[in-house]
């Protein structure tokens, strides 16, 4: 709840050192600073592309592998 009122008071007390963008809460600024690592976490274990956000590997996989997806979706993950 304190998170989120922070979004409408405004406050933003969390700020990267890189670029000085400021955020409401701390997982906002631990997911913006990977655009200064150009890290990229998450990686498909099917092919080993990788993605910077997990956002962006869930919705790779069925159009990517479409009979892999099928069969997790047969084993229930």
């Amino acid at each position: 709840l304190l998170s989120h009122q922070k979004i409408h008071t405004g406050e933003r007390p969390y700020k990267c050192l890189e670029c000085e963008k400021s955020f409401s809460d701390s997982f906002c600024l631990i997911r913006h600073r990977i655009i200064h690592t150009g890290e990229r976490p998450y990686t498909c274990r099917k092919c080993l592309k990788s993605f910077k956000l997990q956002t962006q590997l869930l919705p790779h996989h069925p159009p990517a592998h479409p009979h892999w997806a099928k069969a997790l979706r047969v084993w229930g993950v």
